[in-house]
């Protein structure tokens, strides 16, 4: 399938729009490994990431990221029907916990951040996939203003090259 047509599959709701996907996809497809995704929402970036035909482990606590619901459980939910209920994604492995209680199996080729816009939060997702093995990385929210400012801070306050900026997705990697 052509990245168009995978795209036409994934979830609506959601903020990656298609330019940030057609990145995504393809820095993610360009890398070997399984994939690990942080912050995963309703299930959009799951469904076009595991279209690769790899494993995706996704990690997100789903908790306190809605007022309306603070458990996470509706959005839990929606992920669940999104990803397994609805298009049986056996290559989509789901770790409901925040990613400093996550600890990885293995080695991973690539990584999605997505999780916790904080600067803190930023670090503590690009350490984990660091300790994970991953060297190449895509990192949503990236912006000069706003909350965006706190991922160019952690991006570069952890030595990381920016090689691409796709409206709010950031292709970086780790220096050789």
């Amino acid at each position: 399938m052509t990245f168009d047509e995978v795209f036409e599959t994934v979830p609506g709701t959601g903020w990656l729009t298609k330019e940030e996907g057609r990145l995504l996809h393809g820095v993610a497809g360009s890398c070997e490994g399984p994939i690990l995704e942080v912050g995963s929402y309703y299930g959009r970036s799951a469904v076009l990431l595991a279209s690769l035909g790899r494993d995706v482990h996704c990690v997100d606590p789903f908790s306190d990221f809605d007022s309306n619901d603070p458990s996470g459980d509706f959005v839990y939910g929606q992920f669940m029907k999104n990803v397994f209920h609805e298009r049986c994604l056996m290559n989509v492995h789901l770790h409901r916990r925040k990613i400093e209680d996550w600890f990885p199996m293995f080695v991973f080729g690539f990584a999605y951040l997505d999780g916790d816009h904080t600067y803190e939060g930023t670090l503590a997702q690009i350490d984990k996939a660091t300790v994970a093995g991953v060297r190449t990385f895509c990192i949503h929210d990236y912006a000069q203003e706003g909350g965006g400012v706190n991922i160019v801070k952690a991006i570069q306050k952890r030595g990381l090259e920016v090689v691409q900026v796709v409206e709010r997705m950031c292709h970086c990697r780790c220096p050789r």
